[in-house]
């Protein structure tokens, strides 16, 4: 049987990817020689899955030596290691845990745009199926909500690590800390105490990120200040910047039902069913709401321009 390979560090998205399709699964971690940041973690998830009997290993990668400065020559340069050993792996696909808000623009601060319509899809797609490697990104067609909440189904959700800094144990610190700290809220409803909201708006990182406007992954926010019933002075500011309980976002817990018709033929039928266990697909009210999802000329209105300025005034109260 052939394998997909997904790639990358351990974050929620990619770990719900390989939820989708980890049975058949081949998981790769680049241990990459000049990077800043710690692989510890990635190597501790692998050796975890290796123990519970799964497919995955770790390869040293001195590939960004090969320009000046440092770093990536290209943003595909990761797949590198998994082309060379595509046969010898018995490799027929690619994975990624890209999600929806940067697959479909929507969380970008741009507007909504089918993923299967761009170039970065139709290009590179065609691409590395020429060498029998066609992208199967499982999770492509849904909002980083529906990949938290399976990512906390998992029963490795304790290796899973979103941290911006890539350390063994979350900062606890940075912005996607908080954010995924929140979202995990919405499921458990364990929010943070208000010493910990103050800790997390006293950083200069976040206070920068939601200062903008708009806020990347602002439908994100949205969504999670829809179910915050707390009292932090901060936390509701920020409710009221993203109209947290004012618009819809019930479509962010479902899947787009076209983005199953991106997989390779052989994995369709097996995604739609792994599907079904976690998220159901968007309804076409859902995908209305969805399509329309635009935050590029929110600063216009007079009302979020005000609250923007409240939220700013508030994060800058916090030492």
């Amino acid at each position: 049987m052939k394998r997909v390979a997904p790639l990358r560090r351990v974050g929620e998205s990619r770990w719900a990817g390989f939820q989708r399709i980890a049975r058949d699964a081949a998981r790769i971690i680049l241990n990459r020689k000049s990077y800043e940041k710690s692989s510890e973690a990635g190597e501790r998830f692998c050796q975890a899955l290796q123990d519970a009997g799964r497919t995955a290993f770790v390869i040293g990668s001195d590939l960004e030596y090969v320009r000046d400065p440092i770093g990536f020559p290209h943003h595909m340069s990761c797949t590198v290691p998994l082309l060379l050993m595509a046969e010898s792996r018995n490799l027929d696909a690619v994975a990624w845990g890209t999600i929806g808000e940067a697959a479909y623009q929507f969380g970008s601060g741009s507007k909504y745009m089918d993923f299967a319509k761009r170039n970065v899809f139709k290009h590179y797609n065609a691409l590395f199926s020429a060498v029998g490697l066609p992208f199967f990104n499982p999770v492509v067609g849904m909002s980083e909500v529906a990949t938290s909440r399976i990512a906390l189904s998992s029963g490795y959700h304790s290796y899973v690590r979103s941290c911006q800094r890539e350390t063994l144990e979350p900062c606890r610190r940075c912005i996607k800390c908080f954010r995924k700290s929140l979202l995990e809220a919405t499921v458990t409803g364990q929010w943070p105490s208000h010493d910990e909201f103050d800790r997390y708006f006293a950083d200069s990182d976040i206070k920068r990120d939601l200062k903008k406007v708009p806020i990347k992954l602002e439908n994100v926010y949205a969504f999670i200040a829809s179910h915050y019933d707390g009292q932090h002075p901060t936390m509701l500011k920020l409710k009221k910047r993203v109209r947290g309980g004012e618009i819809p976002v019930g479509w962010m817990m479902k899947y787009i039902p076209s983005y199953i018709e991106q997989a390779p033929a052989d994995y369709q039928g097996k995604l739609k069913e792994s599907l079904s266990r976690f998220v159901s697909p968007m309804s076409e009210d859902d995908l209305h709401e969805t399509m329309k999802w635009d935050v590029t000329a929110i600063g216009n209105d007079p009302k979020i321009a005000r609250y923007a300025q409240e939220l700013s005034a508030a994060l800058d109260s916090v030492a």
